[in-house]
């Protein structure tokens, strides 16, 4: 399983852009960044000079804008990121969600095409993300996205992370309160591996605490 981190909305500038990094050279998959309808492009497009190889996951609330404009904003993220974009699709309807999915892969919408069509052959979008383990809905050779508001104490949020495995989570963006560092050596390095020996996490702390 890969985890990504929730980037907090009240995040901006270089604090937004400083988490990204952090996030990038700590190994994280992903990162997740939201906001005002309008709003959410202008913050992803800041990460996207900023990091090179993390992906950046940018959730979009379809019905504020016209659909074909939001396929814009989400080809020009392309672009800018090399290719590292993915979406959540927040609200909006069947056809909203499907203009939207036309005009990605580069088929006309009302006779336009998108300039520049986007890096990506096929955008990843995700209209529904699991809040709970037991709410996944796993179907074999497709990802399973969940999210999790994880609490700091490891004691529990080990065991959380377990439950997303267990349940065939394959792709987990979650909350943290606590430094980006601690989460990548305690549970990312737990969901990357099954029967991750706590151990080693152990000895990091004692041989290399953080300050």
């Amino acid at each position: 399983m890969r985890i990504g981190l929730t980037l907090n909305d009240q995040l901006d500038g270089e604090a937004l852009v400083s988490a990204a990094v952090e996030a990038e050279r700590l190994g994280l998959w992903a990162v997740e960044v939201s906001g005002p309808p309008g709003a959410e492009a202008i913050r992803a497009g800041r990460l996207c000079a900023a990091t090179e190889r993390i992906r950046l996951v940018v959730g979009f609330q379809l019905g504020a804008e016209h659909p074909f404009t939001v396929a814009e904003e989400i080809s020009v993220l392309d672009n800018l990121s090399a290719g590292r974009i993915g979406v959540i699709a927040h609200g909006g309807t069947e056809e909203e969600l499907g203009t939207m999915a036309e005009a990605l892969a580069g088929r006309p919408v009302n006779r336009s095409l998108l300039t520049p069509p986007p890096v990506q052959t096929s955008i990843e979008t995700w209209t529904r993300i699991a809040e709970k383990p037991e709410d996944l809905s796993v179907t074999r050779g497709q990802r399973s996205p969940g999210r999790a508001v994880l609490s700091g104490d490891l004691s529990i949020d080990r065991v959380a992370v377990d439950q997303w495995m267990a349940a065939g989570c394959t792709h987990l963006l979650v909350e943290w309160p606590g430094e980006t560092r601690q989460l990548a050596r305690h549970l990312l390095t737990r969901a990357a591996m099954v029967d991750y020996p706590d151990i080693v996490s152990t000895m990091a702390d004692q041989l290399a605490p953080f300050d």
